[in-house]
């Protein structure tokens, strides 16, 4: 069925778009759940100072939008995840870092191609490899990777944008102290 060019088609394989701000409060008003005054104001207020490295959910899960489809419900940051999680159809992941094997994940990527693509592996096993990501229509890191993993299969899930960074910071950190120490 065609679209008009105004409302793009929904995205549910993986490609090359970078979910935005302005993205998020379009499918967001395309579903009924955001009023066009809220998509007009949320897509063109610029962020502040403090949220430039934000992921674009938690900028809109800032302004605790009430759900339109259903009244009494907040569009806050658990809502945001879940709803991604399930028009991407990737599995939520919640990272626990009790159960990471972080000197085994460490190894998957440098720091700086996980920073670059927003990843981070977070699990690793004989026949699989996990990586979370916060882009899931951003996904171009695949195939560099599968080239490294030999055998493995490749499993991708989504995880909170906060998490996937405050992590991916320490686990690296991590990482190198204890390689410093050997």
């Amino acid at each position: 069925m065609p679209t008009s060019p105004d409302k793009p088609a929904p995205q549910s394989k993986p490609g090359p778009i970078e979910i935005d701000v302005r993205w998020i409060m379009r499918e967001l008003l395309d579903e009924g759940r955001v009023s066009r005054e809220d998509y007009n104001v949320i897509s063109t207020t610029p962020r502040e100072k403090g949220e430039l490295n934000w992921h674009p959910l938690q900028v809109v899960a800032k302004y605790g939008l009430s759900d339109q489809k259903m009244p009494g419900k907040v569009l806050d940051q658990a809502f945001l995840i879940n709803w991604l999680a399930q028009r991407a159809g990737l599995p939520l992941y919640h990272i626990d870092p009790l159960k990471v094997r972080v000197d085994q994940v460490t190894t998957l990527m440098s720091y700086a191609f996980a920073e670059r693509h927003g990843i981070l592996g977070v699990e690793l096993s004989r026949d699989s490899v996990t990586v979370a990501c916060d882009q899931p229509y951003r996904r171009d890191w695949e195939d560099h990777l599968r080239a490294t993993l030999r055998d493995r299969q490749l499993k991708v899930v989504l995880a909170d944008p906060a998490d996937l960074r405050r992590y991916r910071i320490e686990f690296y950190n991590l990482s190198r102290s204890i390689a410093g120490a050997r």
